[in-house]
Parts: structure tokens; sequence; C-alpha cells
């Protein structure tokens, strides 16, 4: 019982810290070809959030796209966490 409580509360922080991170480098992306500056912190991924949360509102792709940024998420959360670097 405390076992799948605690794995599913430690699913949860490494969705988060991955979503956090993810969104961030979205928004830097797309902010810099849209404006040429880089954007603080907060805000870019503030705008991250919410350029992933509308493409994850389409009909059908956002279905999919959501699945893909969750797995995204937790790889990426997992891969910072663990130290495993994939390309140096």
């Amino acid at each position: 019982m405390l076992g799948s409580f605690l794995l599913t509360l430690a699913l949860a922080c490494l969705y988060f810290l991955g979503m956090a991170g993810l969104s961030l480098a979205t928004s830097k992306r797309i902010l810099a070809v849209l404006e040429g500056r880089q954007a603080e912190i907060y805000s870019a991924t503030l705008a991250g959030i919410l350029i992933i949360s509308l493409v994850t509102w389409l009909p059908y792709l956002g279905l999919i796209a959501g699945l893909v940024v969750k797995a995204t998420a937790l790889g990426a959360a997992a891969v910072t966490l663990t130290g495993i670097a994939w390309h140096k």
C-alpha cells in the first residue's frame, strides 16, 4: 500500500519536473523565432505550458500529442535525475 503510494508520488513529481523542463525548452525555441530575444525563465515556462496545453486540446491530434508530451516529460526527468547523458 505504502509502496504504491510512493511510486505514484514519485511518478507525479517526475511528470511535473519534466513538464517544466519541456515547456521551458519549447517556449524558448518558439519565442526565439518570433522575437529574436531570450525571455525570462518564468515567462518562458508559462508560455510553454500554455502552448503545450493548446496543442493537447486539439480534437484528435491532441490525444496523441498529449501522450507523446507526457512520455517525453517523464523520460526527460528520469534521464536528468539519473545523470545519463544521451548527447554530449
